[in-house]
């Protein structure tokens, strides 16, 4: 289960606009907001787009996406 608060405050504390991260990753801002809302899953590469845009550790990518 994804941690959606924690994925949020990464998202907003990268200083990146969401509809810029979206375009990175290839889906509309609708299809992101779905994702960062917990209605719709994350692929093992979106989730490591999002991590190499973005810049966040490894540690930091497990409590979001694996809960450890």
């Amino acid at each position: 289960m994804t941690n959606l608060e924690l994925l949020n405050e990464v998202i907003d504390n990268s200083g990146l606009k969401r509809l810029y991260i979206a375009e990175c990753l290839g889906i509309t801002k609708q299809a992101f907001w779905k994702k960062t809302s917990g209605f719709s899953e994350w692929s093992v590469t979106q989730i490591a787009t999002l991590q190499k845009l973005i810049g966040f550790d490894d540690e930091t990518l497990m409590k979001i996406f694996f809960g450890r």
